[in-house]
């Protein structure tokens, strides 16, 4: 699947507990497991 020119292709490695915690969240909220990584990171650089 291709993704657009905007868009970086990502891996990262996470203990299987955190990726099953992470999705359950996701799924939750409506949202799928990347863009809830998504949203974290957006959240956390936009602390101030």
């Amino acid at each position: 699947m291709s993704i657009s020119k905007e868009n970086a292709r990502t891996l990262i490695t996470i203990d299987k507990k955190l990726k099953a915690e992470a999705e359950k969240k996701a799924k939750s909220e409506s949202r799928s497991f990347s863009n809830y990584v998504v949203l974290l990171i957006k959240n956390d650089l936009n602390k101030k």
